[in-house]
């Protein structure tokens, strides 16, 4: 025990080795001097014992390859990638947000007629009388076939045909849409024999798209601006049985809200 305590500065490598040969000597019968533990540990004889010391830097490489399920540059990799996709899906969600406007159709007819009325030469406010008669118009008809509204009686048939002939005739949203122009000089549609007020039907829009009013007429102004003068009438129906909001089928439908998709919109556009 005195001797080994002598022999400390010795490396740490240096004196597991000299161990062996001491173990194996005792089985000999002989004790190992210090002079013979010198040569075995710098002789050839010690080529057995590198793989141990071989072991530790093959585990470091080992615990290398394993290192990024755990390790530093494993770990923050994972969470951004998480929170980037979150991120990404709610900015997504936000944008899809952002282009639909929830309504129901008949705001959004009245509107559509009004930018196509300005584009073929009116004003918008005599746009929006326009509009208010189509879409009056419209959805008598779509009653009718419901069954909401009843059919009218033929009195009454003969007797608004009597009252339309002392009119005037607006072509509009390829339709000719009866009015009467007043002292002013507005070009106005008529319903029930008064002309249609444009500030009762401005209001009206404000109330139905609420905050989103000037993206959807901006939108449709955008969108029959497109199109020639003399074409954008042709057009409109059939533009707007592509862009209005999509409601259940049938009597389900009758008043209830869609969808306007602001971004399909701009995707009809004609170039």
């Amino acid at each position: 025990m005195q001797t080994r305590r002598k022999r400390e500065p010795l490396h740490e490598d240096a004196a597991e080795t000299a161990e062996k040969p001491r173990r194996g000597a005792k089985k000999r019968g002989r004790p190992v001097s210090s002079e013979e533990e010198k040569p075995e540990q710098a002789g050839p004889k010690k080529a057995p014992s590198r793989p141990r010391l071989q072991k530790t830097p093959s585990k470091k490489r080992t615990a290398g390859k394993k290192g990024p399920k755990s390790g530093k540059k494993g770990a923050p990799q994972a969470e951004p990638s998480t929170a980037q996709a979150s991120t990404s899906g709610h900015e997504s969600e936000m944008k899809e947000a952002e282009n639909k406007i929830k309504v129901n159709r008949a705001p959004v007819l009245t509107m559509w007629v009004a930018a196509v009325a300005e584009r073929e030469g009116y004003s918008f406010e005599e746009g929006l009388s326009f509009g208010k008669a189509i879409a009056g118009l419209m959805a008598q008809s779509k009653g009718r076939s419901l069954g909401v509204y009843e059919e009218p009686s033929e009195e009454k048939k003969e007797e608004r045909k009597r009252k339309r002939k002392e009119l005037e005739r607006f072509p509009v949203f390829g339709m000719n849409v009866p009015g009467k122009t007043t002292q002013e000089g507005f070009r106005l549609a008529v319903q029930s024999g008064k002309p249609i007020s444009p500030s009762s039907v401005a209001e009206y829009l404000y109330r139905s798209f609420g905050a989103n009013h000037e993206r959807a007429k901006g939108a449709m102004e955008d969108l029959a601006n497109s199109f020639p003068e003399d074409e954008v009438g042709k057009a409109a129906y059939s533009l707007y049985e592509r862009f209005r909001p999509t409601v259940p089928y049938g009597v389900k439908g009758w008043g209830a809200k869609g969808f306007l998709d602001i971004e399909s919109m701009r995707g009809m556009r004609k170039e």
